[in-house]
């Protein structure tokens, strides 16, 4: 394995060419200094995906409620999506994504109501049970 010769054959060469605009163009690739972040991150860069969604998008920025909010913001303006689709007669194909995008966040917004309804209901039963007697452990399901 070394480095292979150019083609003999002159069609299977790939020219020099000096072409001015190209390289004007590869050298704005560059990151220059007014391309740089404008803020600092909390977040290091070493973090990988899953420790840095947390951090963005933790309960720490939005808690419960004004996450519902947002959700419910979303729906609505998925909703007047969908009524202006018909209305303009788009395609079925394309109306097709903003229906599964409004289902879809009618059932986060329908699981988030049942989680909310399972806390409540947890405490209840749980007080109607009363207290575990002493030196038993706590029950936990799923565990052998």
């Amino acid at each position: 394995g070394g480095e292979k010769p150019s083609p003999p054959q002159k069609n299977r060469r790939i020219p020099g060419i000096d072409n001015v605009q190209r390289e004007v163009m590869q050298m704005s690739y560059d990151i220059l200094g007014e391309d740089e972040d404008r803020y600092e991150t909390d977040v290091p860069e070493e973090a990988n995906w899953r420790t840095r969604a947390q951090q963005l998008y933790s309960n720490e920025i939005f808690d419960r409620e004004e996450k519902l909010i947002l959700l419910d913001q979303k729906i609505e303006i998925l909703k007047k999506q969908q009524e202006e689709e018909e209305k303009r007669g788009v395609a079925h194909d394309v109306r097709f994504i903003t229906t599964k995008l409004l289902e879809e966040l009618q059932a986060v917004k329908i699981a988030e109501a049942e989680q909310g309804k399972r806390g409540s209901l947890q405490a209840k039963h749980k007080s109607a049970r009363g207290n575990d007697p002493s030196g038993m452990e706590p029950y936990k399901p799923g565990s052998g």
